[in-house]
């Protein structure tokens, strides 16, 4: 059976998925920039010669290097990979719903004079996985196709155990909670519970994995035509977003690209 997690409060910070088209998306009522590249930080993030730091936008790489911490797997690969496609070239950047982060990062897909997608590249290699936000979301569901084709293949991160899709709770270690990571599983039951409803992925919600959607978050989900108590329920999902130990494992799912329905 598996061990009861307790709640704890730290961990209710959270964020997750959102994605793209495998052409370059229709312009025209998109704003664009173009910017060269002056320094690339690290596998996601680079600064051009007007003194921007951008985050490619719906991606995430491992974590670098920093302040004594090992670099995580693959950290570095995905360094070495966007220097060598953007470093000293004049790329395009165009923009999602929400042009910049809370840091003052401006948040976009790139694309190199050649028309290459660096953001698909990435996750085509195995460098980056898909992050979407609630509020920036506009072209996940065609990043999160490559992503599945990468880690079927087991590219780059997905054959290391760190990049693991977990299919039982009881399989999820310690170390997993509080981080970013994929479960798969049948949907049980889903019940609305006050101001939001849970999609079960066992008879025993106390010790099982489960998903939370937030009332407030609802509309993302009815935007995309999903009633989040009827159309998940017995539906195999995969789930992406923070394993958090509220009673077995949660993820607080707000938008529907951290839930994609397998076949």
């Amino acid at each position: 059976m598996a061990k009861p997690r307790i709640y704890v409060s730290f961990f209710g910070l959270f964020t997750t998925l959102i994605l793209t088209l495998s052409t370059t998306p229709a312009l025209a009522a998109v704003e664009q920039a173009w910017k060269r590249v002056t320094h690339v930080i690290d596998g996601d993030t680079f600064v051009t010669d007007d003194g921007s730091h951008v985050r490619l936008l719906n991606i995430n790489t491992a974590e670098i290097d920093r302040h004594s911490k090992r670099s995580e797997p693959f950290a570095n690969q995905a360094l070495t990979q966007l220097t060598k496609t953007i470093m000293n070239q004049r790329v395009r950047l165009v923009f999602g719903e929400r042009h910049k982060d809370r840091y003052g990062r401006l948040l976009a897909h790139v694309y190199t004079e050649k028309g290459q997608w660096v953001n698909k590249m990435l996750i085509d290699l195995g460098l980056a996985h898909v992050y979407t936000f609630p509020d920036n979301r506009s072209h996940g569901k065609t990043l999160i196709k490559h992503e599945n084709i990468a880690k079927k293949q087991k590219v780059g991160m997905w054959a290391h155990p760190r990049w693991k899709t977990y299919t039982q709770v009881g399989d999820i270690p310690d170390s997993a909670i509080g981080q970013f990571n994929h479960y798969e599983g049948k949907v049980v039951s889903a019940k609305r519970v006050r101001d939001r409803t849970y999609l079960n992925f066992g008879d025993n919600w106390r010790t099982d994995f489960s998903v939370e959607i937030p009332n407030r978050f609802e509309e993302l989900f009815k935007q995309s035509g999903i009633d989040t108590e009827k159309d998940y329920t017995g539906k195999k999902l995969q789930i992406r977003g923070v394993f958090m130990p509220v009673n077995g494992v949660l993820v607080r799912a707000t938008h529907p690209e951290q839930l994609t329905i397998l076949p």
